[in-house]
């Protein structure tokens, strides 16, 4: 009995581990695979102190690991405003540009060492729950490498960041219980 406690506090621990990001973020994407689709989640507020607006966009809910960018809300484009920022993560994988079937919220996302965010949107305000669900789709067929995935900007009191965390695949988490259990097993 004691050996079937440690095996579910250790699968609860590991899908902890994948499933919880950095408490520090301002906002926070999360992309999972559910079921056949792959689903973004996003929530958050973004600190806009000493940054400026570069230019109005029109982006629609769409993904390009390699850029990297990844665009939730609407599918349909969207005036929204660009602001150039500090750093950027590189890449959360080989993939290219892919629209996403379906979405809901504002139009709030990451592009290279830019986010976009709505026209209307004033600093330090909550953005609500924004969506992107690529339909049919898997981490491997849109090329995306499961992570954590952090731009930052600003310093000080204007110091701000973006997450995007990309949770493993079911299948990975299997294998992860499986490990532990052949850990259990040579004991």
């Amino acid at each position: 009995m004691r050996i079937t406690h440690f095996v579910a506090l250790c699968l609860i621990a590991a899908i902890s581990f994948f499933s919880v990001p950095a408490a520090r973020a301002a906002y926070f994407i999360t992309v999972n695979q559910v079921g056949p689709d792959v689903v973004a989640t996003g929530s958050g507020s973004f600190n806009l102190g000493g940054l400026s607006a570069d230019s109005s966009i029109f982006p629609s809910a769409h993904i390009d690991p390699s850029n990297p960018a990844i665009i939730l809300g609407p599918t349909s484009a969207s005036l929204d405003t660009e602001y150039s920022f500090g750093t950027s993560p590189g890449n959360f994988g080989p993939g290219s540009n892919t629209n996403a079937n379906l979405g809901t919220g504002a139009s709030v996302g990451i592009r290279g060492q830019s986010f976009d965010l709505p026209q209307s949107y004033a600093s330090g305000g909550n953005l609500g729950t924004s969506t992107a669900t690529w339909t049919n789709q898997t981490f491997a067929t849109l090329g995306i490498i499961p992570g954590t995935y952090v731009s930052t900007w600003g310093s000080g009191a204007t110091a701000d960041k973006f997450t995007v965390h990309v949770l493993p695949e079911p299948a990975s988490l299997s294998l992860i219980a499986i490990a532990g259990l052949a850990l259990l097993r040579r004991r």
